[in-house]
């Protein structure tokens, strides 16, 4: 359940989901100073044009030469203030969040959305994540078979990062929408991890990742590009 609202500094850079990593190159040392000094969580956000999204994670910070990872961890956070543009996307924006629920691969995360269908104990979600299961390993055979990492060990270093496919279904359906959706991208398949973060039941954000796994399956037995 949601929790009181607290100061966050929101970085308005990417969608991430729990697991994934976002390397920022090319970042001011002023950012640098920024994350690495900061008394307040940081919660990066996607956007949709000028809007920043309904939901974010919290991340933590780790240096790589002269590039910035931002991790993120398991604790998402419902943003009930989104600041101001503070004039360059490095300098984030003085916001509230509210936390949800506890980590991610605990069964009570966004049990707060689901007040009847669609929750941790449906039957129907129930089977649908199961059928993620399976879609998640046929994904990984066509991506390995077909040959369209970026670069050799991309898929296998994407499955490390994520870890193995977790049994909570809110869990379940964001490892699902990382994996075809990576940190840097594949190209093999749709952006739907917005939809997957914000989306208001489990049913919902199963069904968001199910579509992502079905079209992008298609699209990586069809011939020649992606997109």
């Amino acid at each position: 359940m949601l929790v009181s609202t607290i100061a966050a500094r929101l970085l308005a850079l990417d969608t991430l989901l729990p697991g994934q990593t976002l390397r920022c190159e090319g970042a001011p040392d002023e950012f640098r100073a920024l994350v690495e000094s900061s008394t307040e969580p940081l919660v990066v956000v996607g956007r949709s044009r000028l809007t920043l999204h309904s939901r974010g994670v919290e991340v933590c910070t780790q240096s790589d030469g002269d590039d910035i990872l931002l991790k993120a961890t398991g604790r998402l956070a419902e943003i009930s203030d989104d600041g101001q543009d503070e004039g360059s996307r490095w300098a984030g924006r003085a916001g509230q969040v509210e936390w949800l629920g506890g980590l991610v691969d605990d069964d009570q995360i966004l049990s707060c959305d689901d007040t009847s269908a669609g929750a941790e104990g449906d039957d129907e979600s129930r089977l649908l994540g199961d059928r993620l299961g399976v879609l998640g390993d046929e994904w990984i055979d066509l991506v390995r078979s077909t040959r369209r990492e970026r670069w050799p060990g991309q898929l296998d270093t994407l499955l490390d990062e994520l870890g193995p496919m977790p049994a909570a279904l809110n869990a379940r359906a964001m490892h699902c929408a990382a994996l075809i959706n990576p940190q840097p991208a594949l190209g093999v398949a749709l952006e739907v991890r917005p939809a997957v973060l914000t989306a208001r039941t489990t049913a919902r954000r199963l069904a968001m990742a199910e579509q992502g796994l079905v079209d992008s399956i298609a699209r990586l037995r069809t011939p020649g590009p992606c997109f």
